[in-house]
């Protein structure tokens, strides 16, 4: 099998971290591949350890004629079973690309003119056994790293957060996809908490703005997140890991956490994430402060209880959702996809 994967360059933070990891797995395995993606160190350097060849581009959204061609031509040069998008932007990419290839791509990627522009459609889902699918579209799980066991916390006092008050945070992209209203109106009433937001994106300024507004700019850290930063530690720092009910996407965060062995608090409905509420993690209204204050007072102070639900996350992480699993399932679909194809 071959595989040709385009990322684009509006892939989420979870995504552009764990997207290495896809092509990893399936290196191990021996399978063929080809990557076009945007300027990404960490990425182009993981691919060249991988000897798995690459074409770096410069994307700046659908209407960049420079990319389609440059797809057309490493397609023709490669000729792949599958075309694998990763965002919303390689599939317009993808979907220029004549007569080479099943493309693949998600379900839940906006497109503009309501049309589907993949042949077949992975469902980056849970796969829920109780929700009835389309004929076309395949379930597989996000990938997620794991073998996070031997990496230590990172230390509070270098971001400048004193170690004995609780601590929360989240890994966002700062683009209007996070609600980030909600988890900062609720802290601004629990004085004693601290909140990490590890990210990037454009809206850093005004998610700051926010935090003066609200009078919590001081207890609000900004980590600025880049290709070498060492998220499973920041992560493993906190004592809750905050999941804001996202407008799109799948809830790759909690799995992040989970990985961790974090405990994680969710505002994202229930069916869309694969937390069972007071079970492996705890469920909260997306949108409403005052929901999000009163979570946080009831998990915050009961560290038995946020040992449980972290324990119980890790245990269905690792039964479900680590790497040889995931890959087993990418791999499942493929095939079936082709075998519908032909």
């Amino acid at each position: 099998m071959k595989i040709f994967h385009i990322k684009s360059s509006d892939c989420t933070l979870e995504m552009e971290n764990r997207f290495a990891d896809l092509i990893a797995a399936f290196a191990a395995l021996g399978i063929s591949q080809r990557v076009m993606m945007s300027a990404s160190n960490r990425l182009a350097a993981h691919c060249a350890a991988l000897s798995i060849p690459c074409d770096i581009q410069k994307f700046s959204g659908m209407f960049d004629l420079r990319t389609p061609q440059a797809g057309q031509r490493l397609a023709d040069k490669f000729d792949p079973h599958i075309i694998q998008t990763h965002s919303f932007d390689s599939g317009m990419v993808a979907a220029k690309i004549k007569g080479r290839g099943l493309r693949l791509g998600f379900a839940g990627d906006p497109q503009p003119d309501g049309k589907k522009h993949s042949d077949i459609v992975l469902s980056a889902g849970y796969g829920q056994t109780g929700k009835k699918m389309e004929f076309n579209v395949f379930p597989v799980a996000p990938l997620v790293g794991n073998g996070h066991a031997a990496i230590a916390p990172a230390s509070r006092a270098d971001f400048d957060t004193p170690e004995n008050k609780p601590l929360i945070g989240a890994m966002v992209d700062l683009n209007g996809q996070y609600g980030l209203a909600a988890p900062l109106g609720a802290i601004r009433e629990i004085p004693e908490l601290h909140f990490w937001i590890i990210g990037r994106g454009e809206g850093k300024d005004a998610l700051l703005e926010k935090a003066r507004k609200q009078a919590v700019y001081d207890r609000v850290h900004f980590i600025e997140a880049g290709d070498d930063t060492n998220w499973p530690s920041l992560l493993k720092a906190l004592d809750l890991c905050i999941v804001p009910r996202r407008k799109t996407g799948v809830d790759r965060l909690t799995l992040e956490a989970w990985s961790c062995g974090v405990c994680v608090l969710s505002g994202m409905p229930e069916g869309d994430t694969p937390v069972t509420h007071g079970v492996n993690g705890w469920l909260t209204q997306g949108s409403d402060a005052l929901k999000w204050r009163e979570a946080l007072k009831r998990i915050l102070p009961d560290a038995a209880l946020r040992q449980k639900l972290a324990l119980a996350g890790q245990e269905e992480y690792t039964k479900s959702y680590a790497a040889g699993k995931v890959v087993r399932s990418y791999l499942q679909s493929y095939e079936t996809a082709l075998r519908v194809k032909a």
